[in-house]
């Protein structure tokens, strides 16, 4: 596999190799050890040991088409499209901060920047959500450039599939640190992406009936707050019977993220017909308090 990436004027830079390493799917790379302990102060404390005569590193944190994108940084002082790909992205930039390597981690940030891909605003809700699952702190140059695209175009664009919780949570609390919202996102179209969204995670039948249940944004944005009037969407006549199938699920999914709603700035029509007959989603004492709250 390594031969895929080089050149036939750079695959001499690898003869003579005295070390192999391993990412977790088996593929062995070859190296040389006095560049590795030249090169990155983590080899260099793995390596130049007195009593390390290791010829084989294996690193089960990351596939061996990450550790690729480490050697050719390491032997010639960039990243190219030989190695790198917008689909591997969040895996190097884990990778290069692993290897404390800043310099590369900056040219990855210049990669996805400079890349021309369509959709890049879903394309960087995926790849937020991998670096959240790679990386402990959310607290990184690549993670923030993420939010600023994702953020940057109402929520409900982002297809549910390109979200995971901690990313579809860490753009909440952003929100709600910020005290903003996202472009003219309101407090119905957080809880009403939230619920599609978990309902996507379980199943597409799950996804068409929560569907059913939710009016949509316009509907519910459109309604008068100053006087009660006509309420016209028609829910599913067995709503409760069908929602406590998936109740146990929606609820665990769900009870994290519903945090970030502001349930009293939803119109009470909503809440009384839409949200209470979707029992257990929220409690029944704080809907009782939301209820008393908007009909004062």
């Amino acid at each position: 596999m390594q031969s895929n990436f080089v050149d036939a004027q750079e695959k001499s830079i690898f003869l003579f190799s005295d070390i192999k390493i391993k990412g977790n799917d088996g593929e062995e790379l070859s190296a040389h050890r006095s560049i590795l302990v030249a090169r990155s102060g983590l080899f260099n404390i793995l390596l130049s040991g007195k009593n390390v005569t290791t010829q084989d590193l294996i690193f089960p944190e990351f596939s061996s088409n990450t550790l690729l994108v480490i050697l050719e940084y390491l032997y010639t002082g960039k990243v190219t499209e030989k190695s790198l790909i917008i689909e591997t992205v969040a895996e190097a930039y884990h990778c290069a901060d692993f290897f404390l390597i800043e310099q590369l981690k900056l040219q990855i940030i210049e990669f996805f920047k400079n890349r021309d891909v369509d959709n890049k605003v879903n394309v960087s809700a995926k790849i937020l959500s991998q670096i959240l699952e790679y990386m402990e702190s959310s607290d990184n140059e690549l993670t923030n450039l993420l939010y600023d695209s994702v953020s940057s175009v109402p929520l409900e664009t982002i297809e549910y599939c390109n979200l995971n919780g901690k990313a579809l949570e860490y753009i909440l609390s952003k929100i709600k640190k910020e005290e903003t919202n996202m472009l003219s996102t309101l407090e119905y179209n957080l809880f009403h992406y939230i619920i599609l969204w978990a309902a996507n995670e379980i199943s597409e039948e799950t996804l068409s009936f929560y569907r059913s249940c939710l009016p949509s944004s316009e509907i519910v944005n459109n309604l008068n707050t100053t006087y009660l009037q006509k309420w016209n969407f028609n829910i599913p006549f067995n709503i409760q019977e069908i929602h406590s199938r998936y109740k146990p699920t929606m609820i665990t999914k769900t009870s994290s993220l519903l945090d970030y709603v502001n349930l009293d700035r939803i119109h009470p029509l909503v809440i009384s017909n839409i949200i209470e007959p979707l029992s257990g989603l929220i409690s029944p004492n704080k809907l009782s308090d939301i209820l008393e709250y908007l009909w004062l």
